[in-house]
Order: structure tokens, then C-alpha cells, then sequence
């Protein structure tokens, strides 16, 4: 059932992304925080958060909705039983598609009563807020209801399938072990003739050659030098802020904190710029016939 507020203009409408209401008071505090003051100021009073105006366009904005999707992906990945972190494959993947979708797992936490739904959450007084959820709670649920969802509906065999019948469309442009071990093995199999180097061929009793699949240590040192190179030509590409705001991020400063560096009131200009950045480095990498 959809939470109907009445506008400034007097008329009665559902609150956007009111089904979430209750899942945003899943989440734990550090992973509010780090989503960005914006975020983390929700009011804790159910009924205070949907009724005065800070809180509500906070609920109804598009960064909301991005909490739900991304903090669903944090909060279910770790136990999907996928090798590798979730940034290296692409929205095709099966597995990526299912950890980003946050109204699968918000009806689960329903269904489940994990969570009560968001017309029962506003019925409690403004005097009481809803207190925190622990990080060791929240991952001691989604342990174990994870892998029964995904047993439920037959996750498991998809993602196997998916597995077994990888395409390049399943994963994200940057590099990966996961994405060059794909790759090697789609031009050694899928080929009449393969093309097998001296360390990789092997001789059995009859003479024949058979290619193997190894890891290459120096290949690692090679991309990451290649990345690099690549990284120092885009620079001149681009604003001397967006290099900035794209070598922090690389050195792993959040959104809030770039913001904060800048002089930027709030971090949604960030995620633009960085949008825009990655915009401008896939048509660098396109003008310069570079296979991402």
C-alpha cells in the first residue's frame, strides 16, 4: 500500500520511493554516513520523515533511490557465492542484475517480517525514532536469507548457466582476472587453430601439443602499467578538476569527501562530474581505437 501525502497544492498523491521507507531504516548507520550527509539527515521519526519537507525531498529524490539500489548490491553481494568483487562484471550479468534490484529484496524483507511496511512504520508515535540496525545484525540477516532467496528462485542455476555460457557483455570495462582469464579462453577454444605460446603448450606420448590456461603474473604487471599510461594521456583530455576529482576517487575518497576537498555544497555534483568523466573516457578509448 503507497504512503499518500497531501501536497502544498492541496492534493493527495503517493510519496516517491515511499516503499523504501522502511528498508532505509535497515540500513546500518556507516553505510548511511557514508552515502553523504544529505542521506544520513533523514529524521529517524518515521512520521517526522515523510511530513516535513527536508526529509521528504531527500526521500523523493534520485540519490534515495541510488541508496536503495546501491546499498542492496553492498548488503547482498558478499553472499551470492560469486568469485571476484561485483564492479568488474556488467548490468548484463544475472548476479549483478539480482544484487541491484532493491524491491526483490525489499519484498523478501516483507514477506519475511524482517521489516515492517511503511503504512505500519508511520503509525508509530513521533516521540519514539527508530534506533540504528548494527552492522553484525544486518549481515547475520542477510547471510542467511540471501542463499534461501536465491535457492527459492532458482538463482543459483542461472548465474551457473551464465557462468558456463560467458559472453563479453557480462562484464564492466575495466580490467579484471576474471575478464582476461574470459577472454583468453574464448580465442583458445573458440578458434580451429589456437594460438598457444612456448610456456603454454605442453607435449603428451603422441607429440601433440595442448594449450593450457595459466595465470600470467607479468600480464598483471603489464596491464597495470598500460593502465597507467592510459590514465596519464586522458589527463590531457579533460579539466585539470575533473583529473582531480577522477585521482581521488582512484585513491579511494568517497563522494562526500571529494565534494568537501572542492568546495562543493553537497556530492551530487560529484557523481555528475564523474558520470560525465567516464562519458569522456570511453569516446578517448573509442577515438583512439582502444579495446576497453
Amino acid at each position: 500500500m503507497p504512503i499518500l501525502i497531501k501536497r502544498p497544492t492541496g492534493e493527495t498523491t503517493p510519496l516517491v520511493n515511499g516503499e523504501y521507507l522502511s528498508a532505509y531504516y535497515f540500513f546500518p548507520k556507516d553505510l548511511l554516513i557514508r552515502c553523504g550527509h544529505e542521506i544520513a539527515s533523514i529524521s529517524r521519526v518515521p512520521g517526522r520523515a515523510v511530513h516535513e519537507k527536508q526529509s521528504r525531498e531527500v526521500i523523493e529524490s534520485d540519490l534515495f533511490l541510488l541508496l536503495m539500489i546501491d546499498g542492496f548490491s553492498h548488503l547482498t553481494w558478499p553472499y551470492m557465492g560469486i568469485k571476484g568483487k561485483k564492479e568488474i562484471y556488467s548490468g548484463y550479468d544475472p548476479a549483478w542484475r539480482l544484487s541491484h534490484s532493491p524491491s526483490f529484496w525489499v519484498q523478501e524483507l516483507l514477506d519475511r517480517k524482517i521489516i515492517p511496511d511503511p503504512v505500519t512504520l508511520l503509525k508509530l508515535p513521533w516521540e519514539d525514532g527508530v534506533s540504528y540496525m548494527s552492522w553484525e545484525r544486518v549481515s547475520d540477516i542477510m547471510s542467511r536469507l540471501v542463499p534461501k532467496v536465491m535457492e527459492k528462485h532458482n538463482m543459483y542455476g542461472i548465474i551457473a548457466t551464465a557462468k558456463e555460457f560467458r559472453c563479453f557483455e557480462d562484464f564492466d570495462t575495466r580490467d579484471s582476472n576474471q575478464k582476461r582469464d574470459f577472454m583468453r579462453k574464448w580465442y583458445h577454444t573458440r578458434t580451429r587453430h589456437p594460438i598457444v605460446s612456448i610456456e603454454e603448450a605442453q607435449t603428451n606420448e603422441s607429440d601433440e601439443f595442448i594449450s593450457y590456461d595459466f595465470h600470467d603474473e607479468r600480464q598483471d604487471f603489464e596491464d597495470e602499467v598500460c593502465g597507467k599510461m592510459l590514465i596519464e594521456h586522458f589527463e590531457f583530455k579533460i579539466s585539470e578538476k575533473d583529473f582531480d576529482i577522477l585521482t581521488m576517487r582512484m585513491n579511494g575518497k568517497t563522494y562526500e569527501e571529494i565534494a568537501k576537498k572542492l568546495g562543493y555544497k553537497n556530492h551530487s555534483g560529484i557523481i555528475k562530474r564523474i558520470k560525465r568523466i567516464a562519458e569522456a573516457y570511453l569516446d578517448f578509448c573509442e577515438d583512439n581505437k582502444i579495446d576497453y
